[in-house]
């Protein structure tokens, strides 16, 4: 008999790809908060809060999720934006956080650029938290994560190399 899998038994995920554009152009398209919706196939929407209109440490903007049935808002606080390199921000929850990135990696030629969209939680969430994921957004949170991220790439790469 198998063991069943935990709900969550992972803090950390990645995923990479290579895109054959300058790592300039994706940076306009990542630092652009406002269309993340367009990449990512959890993220409805995102847009800067008052005071805040670009990429830069401390700015902050609200993203508007979803999972399966479940919709959800996050404030989140860019942590860096480092142009052309890195962009991470910060989403506070009742999980303890969660730190997103998309890390830039341009080719000596500088005609290409690899891309590495990764999460870090900042602690493990609590088991009550993991069993009402569970329920929520299903028992193969991990898995949905890892293909939402693949996903995202896919489009940032369509997106990066028609411009």
């Amino acid at each position: 008999m198998s063991t069943p899998k935990p709900i969550m038994d992972a803090l950390s995920g990645s995923e990479s790809i290579h895109i054959d554009a300058p790592a300039e152009r994706i940076w306009d398209l990542v630092a652009d908060i406002t269309r993340m919706g367009e990449w990512s196939p959890e993220t409805i929407s995102a847009k800067w809060l008052s005071g805040f209109n670009r990429a830069h440490p401390g700015a902050k903007f609200r993203a508007v999720n979803k999972a399966r049935w479940i919709r959800w808002q996050n404030t989140c606080t860019v942590v860096v934006a480092e142009k052309n390199r890195e962009l991470a921000f910060l989403r506070p929850g009742l999980d303890g956080g969660c730190t997103w990135s998309f890390s830039l990696d341009q080719d000596d030629n500088g005609n290409g650029t690899t891309v590495t969209e990764s999460f870090t939680q900042q602690h493990a969430p609590p088991r009550a938290y993991r069993a009402l994921v569970g329920v929520l957004l299903g028992p193969g949170r991990m898995d949905a994560l890892q293909n939402g991220m693949r996903t995202t790439l896919r489009r940032l790469k369509t997106a990066a190399e028609l411009t």
